[in-house]
């Protein structure tokens, strides 16, 4: 799988990369696919990708976060300012991941520690009492609830 730096991690590696990481609770970096989580984040994440290679997955089908959605797919109702992003589900939080920056759609997601998707979130052409209205991330929302199990 190719990473957004272009790099690509094979599965043994990742596998050893998995061990390293192993019993570190307090990681605030990017993490190896990556990812800016926080540490619990990258805890959760790591657990599932070893999980998921132990029973046999690559790291191409293991490391696949949630559904890619787009502007395009959405037109007018598309609430943010990037063009695309796959949104995820992990536990009940509900995640929008962007150029290798996960971010929380729901309060569950905050709780867990990833950032609120305010600074890629578009503002409404119209505003209240001079202040710009956000536009509705339901369809969004929507969309990373179906990829709950």
């Amino acid at each position: 799988m190719t990473e957004p730096g272009g790099s690509c991690i094979p599965d043994d590696g990742l596998r050893a990369v998995l061990e390293e990481q192993k019993g570190q609770t307090n990681l605030r970096r990017h993490s190896p696919l990556g990812l800016h989580l926080p540490g619990k984040a990258t805890q959760e994440l790591l657990q599932g990708l070893e999980e998921c290679l132990q029973e046999g997955g690559t790291f191409a089908a293991c490391a696949e976060f949630g559904r890619q959605v787009t502007r395009q797919e959405l037109g007018d109702r598309w609430p943010l300012t990037v063009d695309s992003g796959r949104v995820g589900c992990e536990n009940g939080a509900l995640l929008f991941r962007d150029d290798g920056t996960i971010y929380a759609l729901n309060m569950t997601a905050l709780g867990k520690g990833y950032p609120g998707i305010d600074p890629i979130w578009k503002n409404e052409a119209r505003a209240l009492n001079h202040r710009p209205l956000k536009v509705n991330l339901t369809p969004l929302i929507d969309l990373a609830r179906q990829q709950c199990r």
